[in-house]
């Protein structure tokens, strides 16, 4: 066959494979060639040719491949296209024969000469095609660019679209493409060796390992069928089975999955499933991220239930300096539960998450949320980017050419608009299912044979009066007293001389922030606001010991220590820890130190006077706390339905202050009360959550059996009543014994509510009526938001 020249190579008029052949016999030089994917039969096409080629004194071949040509992954067919999958996934799908056997053992030597280099972009999926011949003729370079991949199908079978370049300036210049690329290159030719030597048509087998080789190719398919079964605990519902199916063709499509159902619908139980086609079945390393304490309390033990083997890691580590993503790079697959905590792409979680993602090989991604949006549609694009490895071009198929740009145009309309702008994405990428929507098109679904019931939702709102609580002269002492305070300790930096405008007016930003918080906390509690201010009060005398032996915490050390307990002083003892680790800095000249110190003093005199009023108020005017077993009294909470109550604070000392205070009380009425927050240990907080639903935390969900339940009723006497709890137990728990839940103070964002309720509302629950009472500040709440509406003018007129 002679050289060929046509500038348009498609596999119908004529097949790269011919066009290859042909320049093949008479190549005297180096072929440097890229593709996506590489694998035995892509060689099989041009066997006799390459073989040729390189018994010439000047052949070198040179293949960069796509990171995921030697990663075991789901091939799919697209339209009549065929699936070009890695070469792991081929060796497993090749029949045993013969000729087969001698075709791997031909490639392993042709790739073993000393003329055969294998590179493969590390960073990122290489999914460019070129074939470059140099030195078919004098000066001669010829170079291939277009769709088809070194494999059967897309030398041969596929419909393809290459151009052929003829002119040695353009063909080099794809050449110096290549170099570039070549030289960023990661040399793999022993693993491709070495993934080809371990499979089945590797080295020589004898004849009791050929038999048993061929017993299990004969029977994969049933021995798949069995450990997909293998230690499955739950039934899917048919809803959730529909969500598996559609959530692994979307995977297969585009490597990732968004599984956003509303809350209470089983989004764990899919990705179990998930998880067990993969790992158990596929064999395939899997990472599993997780608040801690919905990892150690959800998912741990139905991983172990499940005999599904992750590594698994907490969402909190992955933002702090101990945690590693080159640690983890070598992951198929990775599920992050709860990934609304990734919507922010300034974090270090983020930062080291997509470095994790993006490093090494390319990787499976689920995400995992019921509220994937929370303030603005950036949040959905930035969990997005996990998918994508932060390629804004990763959907240019569906006609976004760049995913960024396309989320800031629909940010920028208004929500419906944005949202119908990216209603097309959303359908390919994500799963999102209302509880309504199952009413209507699962009307008879069941699990274990029992038919899926949700219950209705009730709200209570319970008025209460901020003034009455804490009078007017108070009130508004305390409004008066934030709005003016300077907070020094927060932006101690903004005092320095030569600080640059952008530095001071961020550090200004941070203290109105931080305003903001302390009304927050008002709101909460009178012991939230009252341990807030003695915290400040402390927090100010030792800044003010720092200032007169010639030192100062400066404020980036400061956030840094705040970083390490969630950026809360609740736990004023492990900050007080965390400040004796840094070195603190001179108090040099640089500062401006006469007009901090007078800050300083002004801020002491103010909070020192607010604490001694706060001081003053006792637990039995606290009206709001009344309010709560006025409403519990009211609605006979205890003594039918779950006859349990779930109360959700945003504050540690809002909690403690509850518990401390309505724990006498429910004991005088024989009911028993639990206390969960952040310091509560692993341990106790399982015998908590386990204490207060017992049903829903038991190992065998939603199973029924005589033994099962008269061991529920015999531990009755032992069950808990009243649970007070943090936003800690917000995410991922099944607490449906319960029916009953209060918001005790407002989170700013309302998802949060959300949230909460969720873990009462969810698939399981045997009530008719879920209640959701929410507190609310009536007659003062206006003038609050008011100063909080000052505060953040303030801050916009800063940026």
């Amino acid at each position: 066959m002679s050289k060929i020249k046509k500038d348009i190579i498609d596999n119908e008029d004529l097949t790269m494979a011919e066009f290859l052949k042909g320049h093949l016999q008479i190549s005297q030089g180096k072929i440097s060639i890229a593709s996506g994917y590489f694998n035995v039969e892509g060689y099989e096409v041009l066997q006799k040719e390459l073989k040729e080629a390189a018994g010439r004194d000047g052949f070198g071949l040179r293949l960069l491949i796509g990171n995921e040509a030697v990663v075991r992954k789901d091939a799919a067919l697209t339209g009549e296209a065929e699936a070009e999958g890695s070469l792991p996934q081929e060796l497993d799908d090749l029949p045993i024969n013969d000729s087969r056997a001698s075709l791997v053992g031909d490639l392993i030597s042709f790739l073993s000469s000393e003329k055969v280099q294998l590179r493969q972009n590390p960073e990122r999926f290489s999914h460019a095609k070129c074939y470059i011949f140099e030195d078919l003729g004098p000066l001669e370079t010829i170079a291939v660019v277009g769709s088809s991949n070194f494999t059967h199908p897309g030398l041969q079978k596929n419909i393809e679209l290459n151009a052929a370049l003829y002119q040695s300036s353009t063909a080099n210049l794809v050449l110096q493409w290549f170099e570039r690329r070549w030289t960023k290159g990661a040399d793999i030719k022993q693993q491709i060796i070495q993934t080809l030597e371990d499979s089945k048509f590797g080295q020589p087998l004898d004849p009791f390992q050929m038999y048993m080789k061929f017993l299990y190719e004969y029977y994969r398919p049933r021995l798949e069928e069995l450990e997909q079964e293998k230690g499955k605990i739950l039934e899917l519902a048919g809803f959730q089975q529909d969500a598996f199916s559609s959530a692994k063709r979307i995977i297969s499509r585009y490597g990732g999955v968004l599984i956003a159902d509303s809350t209470g619908l089983g989004k764990t139980h899919i990705a179990l499933e998930l998880l067990r086609e993969y790992v158990a079945v596929k064999r395939q390393k899997a990472l599993v991220i997780a608040p801690s304490q919905v990892l150690k309390a959800v998912w741990e033990p139905r991983l172990m239930d499940e005999s599904i083997k992750t590594m698994n890691v907490t969402i909190e580590r992955t933002g702090t300096s101990s945690f590693h993503p080159e640690e983890y790079i070598d992951y198929d697959l990775v599920v992050i539960d709860e990934s609304q905590n990734y919507r922010n792409s300034s974090t270090n979680r983020y930062a080291n998450l997509l470095k994790l993602i993006a490093g090494g090989k390319r990787k499976m991604v689920i995400l995992m949320t019921a509220t994937p949006v929370n303030n603005s549609l950036l949040d959905l694009y930035h969990q997005l980017t996990l998918i994508t490895a932060g390629d804004d071009s990763y959907f240019a198929d569906l006609g976004i050419p760049d995913l960024q740009s396309h989320f800031l145009s629909a940010e920028r309309k208004e929500l419906t608009e944005g949202i119908e702008q990216i209603v097309r994405l959303l359908d390919e990428i994500m799963i999102r299912r209302t509880r309504q929507f199952i009413v209507d098109n699962y009307p008879e679904t069941t699990i274990n044979g029992r038919p899926v019931r949700f219950p209705k939702r009730r709200l209570r709102k319970v008025e209460y009066s901020l003034t009455a609580l804490f009078g007017d002269q108070i009130y508004q002492k305390v409004l008066d007293t934030v709005e003016e305070l300077h907070l020094v300790p927060y932006r101690s930096d903004s005092y320095l001389k030569t600080l640059e405008d952008e530095a001071k007016k961020e550090a200004m930003v941070r203290s109105e922030l931080q305003k903001i918080g302390l009304l927050k906390r008002f709101e909460s509690s009178v012991e939230a606001i009252r341990n807030s201010i003695a915290r400040l009060v402390r927090f100010y005398e030792y800044f003010e010991r720092t200032l007169s032996s010639g030192k100062i915490l400066s404020s980036k050390a400061f956030r840094k220590a705040l970083s390490q307990i969630d950026n809360s002083l609740e736990d004023e003892e492990a900050f007080f820890q965390e400040i004796e680790k840094i070195d603190l800095v001179s108090l040099t000249g640089e500062y401006n130190q006469a007009q901090m110190r007078a800050d300083i003093k002004e801020d002491l005199e103010r909070l020192r006077a607010l604490k001694q009023d706060l001081d003053r108020i006792p637990v039995y005017a606290d009206r709001k706390i009344m309010a709560l077993g006025e409403l519990l009294a009211r609605d006979k909470v205890f003594e039918a339905d779950g006859r349990k109550c779930l109360v959700f604070t945003q504050y540690m000392d809002t909690a403690e202050y509850l518990f401390k205070n309505l724990k006498d009380q429910m004991q005088k009425q024989g009911k028993r009360i639990s206390l969960l927050t952040g310091k509560t240990g692993s341990q106790e907080r399982d015998k908590i959550i386990k204490a207060f639903a017992p049903r829903a935390n038991r190992s065998q969900l939603f199973a029924s059996s005589e033994e099962t339940d008269r061991k529920i009723i015999s531990e009755a006497d032992r069950e808990t009543d009243i649970l007070i709890s943090t936003d800690v137990l917000s995410e991922g728990q099944n607490l449906q014994d319960c029916n009953y839940v209060v918001n005790y103070d407002l989170p700013w964002n309302p998802m949060r509510i959300v949230q909460r309720v969720g873990r009462v509302d969810r698939i399981g629950s045997e009530y008719d009526t879920v209640t959701a009472g929410v507190f609310w500040p009536e007659n003062a709440l206006e003038e609050n938001l008011g100063l909080v509406r000052r505060l953040e003018e303030k801050i916009a007129k800063i940026s």
